[in-house]
């Protein structure tokens, strides 16, 4: 004798159903042949007449359970849906870097460029002083608890931008400079008056800090300015007056400046927590200048100063100030929050300090 071979079950478990009879009652209710067509097949179901209902007006129903011989299980619950990525918190602070050009939308342009979450907000107001920010110590601090009511722990990082007007407001900055007969006579003037300018942002950082032990700042200088007659009053102001419109000598005051400022700022608080970047050079890139590369500047030529507003601040929207945000990208976000997307443009990360 032949064992039967049953069909693969595509059932998934035992239901009951009803069919209706006009004609003869309940006398009409058979082994279910209602149901063998399409709801329950008899390939996968046992069908068992459960009884004979009224349901009024003359109208009988025949009931049946139909069994499933061979349940199909339920599919097994997929993976739990990952989480949403991190939406990231940056706080820019300081001066008319970060409020005029080039400013805090090139750091949200970059994270968005490399799809990554991110929410940036500024408190930068253009004109402003480290050590005018640092009458009030907690100044910084209290920006990130305006700016972030809903972090407790505060932003992820801080867009430090504040220095360059401490420099240009300086009259014993500017006597020096003028007087001073060599480049190192000048360079030393510098170093006199950057000291007071790494306390105040010293206060600064160390205040913050106090109350957002775990967030992280990132600070860079100038980017090379505008280098014509026009802005001969603003190179003078925060690089001094020895150059007196020298080109080289400028960038040479510039580089040096940046030494006594920001990396000296690195060495007294280290990485991750502060980080310094070089940028100088990215504006004279981007606009294709033979030489430059971000942290490299050609140390003859100017700024691009068609796209440098007031000598320099590198335009929202233009390719220097684009490359900045780039060169923030790679030099320092990058290696904190990861790269979604590939950038397109050459690393940077050998001229972090």
């Amino acid at each position: 004798m032949l064992t039967p071979v049953l069909s693969a079950a595509s059932c998934t478990g035992d239901s009951n159903h009803s069919c209706g009879t006009l004609i003869i009652g309940c006398a009409s209710c058979g082994p279910g042949n209602c149901l063998k067509k399409s709801i329950c097949p008899e390939t996968d179901y046992d069908i068992k007449y459960l009884g004979c209902g009224d349901v009024g007006s003359g109208t009988k129903t025949c009931n049946y359970q139909c069994h499933c011989r061979n349940p199909v299980p339920p599919p097994s619950p997929g993976p739990p849906a990952p989480p949403p990525p991190k939406t990231w918190t940056v706080l820019t602070f300081g001066d008319s870097w970060g409020d005029v050009g080039p400013t805090w939308r090139v750091i949200r342009d970059a994270f968005e460029k490399h799809g990554v979450p991110v929410l940036v907000k500024s408190a930068a107001i253009g004109g402003t002083t480290a050590c005018g920010w640092a009458k009030d110590f907690g100044s910084l601090a209290q920006a990130a608890k305006e700016q972030f009511p809903e972090l407790p722990n505060g932003p992820d990082f801080v867009w430090y931008t504040a220095g360059g007007n401490d420099m240009i407001d300086d009259a014993g900055f500017r006597s020096c400079t003028s007087f001073a007969p060599t480049i190192e006579a000048a360079e030393a003037c510098t170093d006199k008056t950057t000291v007071n300018v790494r306390k105040c942002t010293s206060t600064l950082f160390e205040n913050y800090w106090h109350a957002f032990p775990n967030s992280k700042i990132v600070q860079c200088n100038y980017d090379v300015p505008c280098y014509n007659k026009a802005c001969n009053s603003m190179d003078s102001g925060y690089l001094g007056q020895f150059c007196r419109g020298n080109i080289n000598c400028w960038n040479k005051m510039a580089l040096h400046w940046i030494g006594q400022y920001v990396d000296k700022l690195q060495d007294q608080f280290p990485a991750p927590r502060y980080t310094g970047i070089h940028i100088e050079g990215t504006d004279q890139m981007a606009a294709g200048i033979p030489g430059a590369s971000v942290g490299k500047p050609n140390m003859d030529r100017s700024g691009p100063c068609s796209e440098l507003l007031d000598c320099v601040h590198p335009i929202y929207g233009t390719p220097a100030a684009k490359a900045i945000g780039e060169a923030f990208w790679d030099l320092y976000f990058s290696k904190h929050v990861g790269n979604i997307t590939n950038s397109s443009s050459k690393r940077a990360s050998e001229w972090v300090v």
